[in-house]
């Protein structure tokens, strides 16, 4: 019955995804914006970061890269999109005491890609496909900012911040599954080169999903 029940609504999907298409007589939007949630392996190191430890009185944490994006995108052609996005995705470690103690500190890095680029669907317009797989490319200024908070004594704390502004680049690829035609979901994935270099502490892989939606007609 479970797979019966899932069957069915995969057909009703598929017709439903379909039929609008058809409705639109084949055309497809010309614009749109999208919402991500992601998670960028800031440390470059192919590990995922998510540690939260108590003992002995205080609590050791570490999360790190996770944030979220906003994009705008046009249709420049029957391929081919522009994409203007602007980002941020924090990394946080710190020791914080359950009692009065001297050594409290937290230190945060945040990053904010400001990017514009270009996507190329893979799959020809005519086919009136779903989905939608592409590969994307660009680049922009990426700022950094890190945040150390300290705990000096009982009485005092230290705050210091460092901001830089790098340009960088990105190149990767991903896919959309248009329930609509304007509406649909989105995986993304790409690599960030901030200041072009591959060893830099913020430099690395981004994983994204979120949503989009469409507007206009091309064509």
């Amino acid at each position: 019955m479970k797979y019966s029940a899932i069957i069915i609504s995969m057909i009703i999907l598929q017709t439903i995804v379909f039929q609008d298409f058809a409705m639109a007589g084949g055309k497809v939007a010309k614009s749109g914006i999208g919402f991500r949630g992601s998670y960028w392996n800031m440390n470059n190191d192919g590990h995922f970061t998510l540690r939260v430890r108590e003992n002995d009185g205080y609590t050791d944490f570490d999360i790190g890269g996770f944030g979220g994006s906003l994009y705008f995108f046009s249709r420049v052609s029957d391929q081919v999109f522009m994409d203007f996005s602007i980002g941020a995705v924090a990394s946080v470690e710190g020791r914080s005491y359950d009692f009065f103690a001297e050594g409290d500190h937290a230190d945060v890095m945040v990053v904010m890609p400001i990017t514009m680029g270009f996507r190329v669907n893979l799959i020809p317009i005519s086919s009136g496909s779903a989905l939608e797989p592409y590969f994307s490319a660009g680049a922009g200024a990426y700022w950094l900012s890190d945040i150390r908070a300290r705990d000096i004594d009982t009485y005092e704390e230290e705050v210091i911040v460092h901001s830089s502004t790098k340009p960088g680049a990105y190149a990767g690829g991903g896919f959309n599954f248009m329930f609509t035609k304007g509406f649909g979901l989105n995986y993304d994935m790409r690599y960030h080169w901030i200041d072009f270099q591959t060893e830099e502490f913020n430099s690395g892989l981004e994983f994204s999903f979120g949503l989009i939606i469409a507007w206009g007609t091309h064509k």
